[in-house]
């Protein structure tokens, strides 16, 4: 029958997805992730628009199967290269939390294609209606230590 596990409380290990806290930074601390919060938001605007701009196209020309846009997290990061290399104040960013961004919509829009629910595909970030917020990038150094990050 069922098997007893004792799990010693040591063993457990915890795995955050995801952390939410509330920042205090100095006012130019706060201007630099307030630009980091901007450019997450414009890129992911930007990539939705090419998105479905490419798909409207695809559609538009018949589907064919071999052609259909790509929407993985490489073809969004070559874009995203060229994008930093003609936008300035892009460059002046970490691209680490941007490139965090850009899979999460390319894990997005994999999903919506496997299984299209009626939420539909990636939408628009508002700067109203989308929270001061970033991604960051498991692959940068961070640790969670009692109320500090």
């Amino acid at each position: 029958m069922g098997e007893h596990i004792d799990i010693d409380a040591d063993d457990v290990q915890h795995v955050y997805r995801a952390v939410r806290c509330r920042i205090r930074a100095t006012p130019a601390k706060y201007r630099k992730l307030a630009a980091h919060a901007h450019a997450s938001r414009n890129v992911w605007n930007y990539f939705v628009a090419k998105t479905r701009k490419d798909y409207e196209a695809w559609k538009a020309n018949g589907e064919d199967p071999d052609s259909r846009p790509d929407v993985s997290f490489f073809s969004f990061g070559g874009e995203f290269t060229k994008l930093r290399k003609q936008e300035s104040w892009l460059r002046e960013l970490s691209a680490a939390n941007v490139r965090q961004c850009l899979a999460d919509l390319a894990n997005a829009y994999q999903k919506f294609f496997r299984n299209p629910g009626p939420e539909g595909p990636p939408k628009f970030k508002s700067v109203d209606r989308t929270p001061f917020s970033f991604p960051l990038a498991s692959s940068q150094n961070f640790d969670v230590q009692g109320d500090k990050l």
